[in-house]
């Protein structure tokens, strides 16, 4: 929750969430987060890990951060689903995966509701990477049984 936190007031994201990974239902779920109606959203921002057609099933199976600066834009709009857009307001967004052996067990999301408004200057990139990689290291370190 502090890295969650961090990367909430930091960055200034109107919205930040992380999820993991249900094996038993083969999804991505919100777990907590921060931002407006937050308690409303965490219920129902889950996606199934397969098949691999959204941009959140395509961060998980590529294994890769992705800043997305307009879900309008042409390039990317039809890989936005449509239970983001109904759920969600914000038009940027970014998602950090979690991954653990090549094995996807969580992300990090942030939002901001209007396109293009979400500037993340690459010192600050680096440092919300970092934070995720320490969450990593956190969860491998409460697996091994520390």
């Amino acid at each position: 929750r502090m890295i969650l936190e961090t990367m909430y007031r930091s960055v200034g994201f109107d919205h930040v969430l992380f999820c993991t990974r249900d094996a038993k239902l083969g999804c991505m779920s919100a777990r907590f987060g921060f931002g407006d109606g937050i308690d409303k959203i965490i219920p129902k921002f889950q996606f199934k890990l397969d098949p691999v057609s959204d941009v959140f099933q395509l961060v998980m199976a590529k294994q890769a951060d992705v800043f997305v600066e307009d879900i309008d834009a042409e390039s990317i709009a039809q890989r936005i689903p449509a239970w983001y857009r109904e759920l969600m307001p914000a038009k940027t967004l970014v998602v950090f995966p979690l991954l653990i052996d090549k094995k996807p067990i969580g992300l990090f999301y942030g939002d901001k509701k209007t396109a293009h408004d979400l500037v993340i200057p690459h010192d600050q990139l680096n440092l919300l990477k970092t934070l995720r990689n320490q969450a990593i290291l956190a969860i491998r370190h409460k697996q091994s049984g520390g």
